[in-house]
């Protein structure tokens, strides 16, 4: 055997020992990552950004498409990003035991809206301010607990079950504090729960922060829906990356933006074509409606036709959809009823049309005057005019027919 043949079979030899390595995997529980040292995926690169081997995990989370990455340490250490859908076997492993390969949680299979799971949602934006808050706050902590776990109060959510709505849609839940009472309290009424993510966490695309949250709120069951951000004004990359972020820390629930309602319901549109095809079988698109300078009696056609018109734009017409707001700046339950008239009827017309939440349970004075005038109750406790609307409703066959007592 001449020297020529004898290099031939120990580089055989050596590919064969790289090939037949068994890659140990592990598991970043702060973004879900699974990840291993010596080994690569072959091609798929989007594109490349010089960064350590421990940032290179979160580098791919911030970069729109990113599904998978490889870091080397070319040029001092650079973080290739990658699209596609792969797994484990997909990597190879390489002699250089310095690389790190690694596959967010973007490839498991999650819900889809088409088990109607949601359809029949009925919810309500709800919050435990009181008159002499000045600030917004994280109302589902056990600092106001008196407020919603108190049966004899109007305020509590033993009466939103009551009153027949099936979800409470939640905002400004900050990460680092504890949501595990109001939660369980919410698993224990069989009232589902909306957890919303902050714009200020997609204006800094913390990702981090808001794997946090949904890592500290994803065990309980009363968890079906994340929304991503309510009525975003910046860049729609920042709702993608904190979608994706969602996706990866839970790809087992939903996941909703709540746009603007503007001409040819534009952000909607928008927000639901950058959503990553493998992500886009659990979004739904959420849309907050208002008709403020309409009649109050002619809401319920008004908001028919509207959701006629969603169906017939050409990006939207397969989606699935909630009208993550409606409301009354009038305190007047005409307004209201025929707001849940016009929205039953949508619901009977329109299999992706899954349902709507009331703005607000209660008004909120943090936010000033305005703000005075939505709301079926005061935060004092107090009965406002637009209550009826609602005790109406849940008597009416139109409630019985398509709302859902349980999600």
């Amino acid at each position: 055997m001449n020297s020529k043949t004898t290099l031939i079979l120990i580089i055989i030899a050596s590919i064969s020992i790289i090939k037949g390595q068994a890659l140990q995997w592990q598991l970043d529980q702060s973004l879900g990552t699974v990840w291993s040292l010596g080994c690569d995926f072959a091609g798929n690169d989007i594109s490349n950004k010089p960064t350590s081997g421990e940032l290179c995990a979160s580098t791919c989370v911030r970069t729109f498409g990113c599904t998978h990455f490889t870091w080397t340490r070319y040029n001092g250490g650079y973080c290739w990003m990658k699209s596609g859908m792969v797994s484990q076997s997909n990597a190879f492993a390489t002699a250089d035991q310095s690389m790190v390969c690694g596959i967010l949680p973007t490839n498991s299979p999650g819900p889809s809206p088409s088990s109607n799971s949601l359809k029949g949602l009925y919810g309500v934006a709800y919050s435990c301010s009181s008159p002499s808050n000045t600030y917004c706050d994280d109302w589902f902590t056990t600092k106001y607990k008196s407020v919603y776990n108190n049966p004899n109060s109007v305020r509590s959510l033993q009466n939103v079950k009551k009153l027949g709505f099936n979800l409470v849609r939640t905002y400004y839940l900050r990460p680092n504090n504890d949501h595990n009472d109001f939660l369980s309290l919410c698993d224990s009424l069989n009232l589902a729960v909306e957890i919303g993510i902050s714009n200020n966490l997609l204006d800094t695309q913390n990702t981090a922060s808001i794997a946090q949250l949904v890592n500290q709120v994803k065990s309980h069951p009363s968890v079906k829906l994340y929304t991503v951000g309510n009525e975003y004004r910046n860049s729609v990359n920042n709702i993608v990356i904190g979608i994706q972020a969602v996706y990866q820390a839970d790809p087992t629930r939903f996941i909703m933006h709540s746009s603007l309602f503007d001409a040819n319901f534009a952000t909607a549109a928008n927000v639901y074509n950058n959503v990553p095809a493998n992500i886009k079988s659990t979004y739904i698109v959420g849309i907050n409606m208002y008709f403020n300078s309409n009649p109050a009696n002619t809401i319920g056609q008004v908001i028919q036709n509207v959701i006629s018109k969603f169906y017939s734009n050409s990006v939207l017409s397969n989606a699935y959809l909630i009208v993550s707001e409606y409301g009354s700046n009038t305190n007047d339950p005409v307004r209201i009823s025929s707001f849940n008239d016009g929205l039953v009827q949508c619901l009977k017309n329109y299999s992706k049309f899954l349902g709507y939440s009331l703005f607000a349970y209660s008004d909120e004075s943090w936010k000033g005057a305005a703000s005075s005038s939505y709301g079926i109750v005061t935060e004092a406790g107090t009965i406002k005019n637009s209550y009826s609307a609602v005790t109406n409703f849940k008597s009416s066959p139109g409630f019985s027919s398509v709302i859902k007592p349980n999600l």
